[in-house]
């Protein structure tokens, strides 16, 4: 005797349905230094010093310009001869904690001042949780100051280039609504 048995597929499967529309969105990351005053460009940040006598200043903010909050980001500095001889003045760059430099008095108007760069410096690893009271939020920028003293053999630049890498920026979040 030979029994036959019929066999019914199953089938399986999640269905699922969202009232709302998912939006997802991705997070971009970029600081760049600027001077005061001019219109935001995404390149290195060029002082030309020429200084006959006195001490010469320029001052220039770090802006965030991504989408998330940086707390981290790298400044390679460069300095070459434009023109003349001799050899490159020491420069210093200064930060203006929780206030901005007024280019006019040349005062921080928190009186924070911080150094962050001297001559010898060619890579600054910028650590906003030391530097500031948090991160730097988006849109958000500081205020520093560079200087030089006198030069009368020559004409030399000091070259700001910033970067920012994935594990400089806040941590990823997630929200649901």
């Amino acid at each position: 005797m030979n029994l036959i048995y019929g066999v019914t597929p199953s089938f399986a499967g999640i269905g699922g349905r969202s009232v709302n529309p998912l939006v997802v969105s991705t997070a971009s990351w970029a600081v760049v230094a600027n001077e005061v005053g001019k219109p935001v460009t995404n390149s290195p940040y060029t002082i030309i010093w020429t200084v006959n006598r006195g001490t010469a200043y320029n001052f220039f903010t770090l802006k965030n310009i991504g989408t998330t909050k940086i707390n981290e980001f790298e400044i390679n500095i460069s300095q070459s001869q434009v023109g003349g001889s001799g050899k490159i003045n020491k420069m210093t760059i200064e930060l203006c904690r929780n206030g901005t430099w007024d280019s006019a008095t040349n005062r921080c108007s928190s009186s924070e001042v911080v150094t962050v760069a001297t001559e010898t410096t060619s890579k600054l690893i910028f650590n906003l949780t030391n530097n500031l009271s948090s991160g730097l939020n988006i849109n958000s920028e500081i205020s520093l100051r560079a200087s030089t003293g006198p030069n009368l053999q020559n004409t030399y630049a000091t070259t700001l280039s910033t970067s920012v890498s994935r594990n400089q920026i806040h941590s990823a979040t997630g929200s649901n609504s």
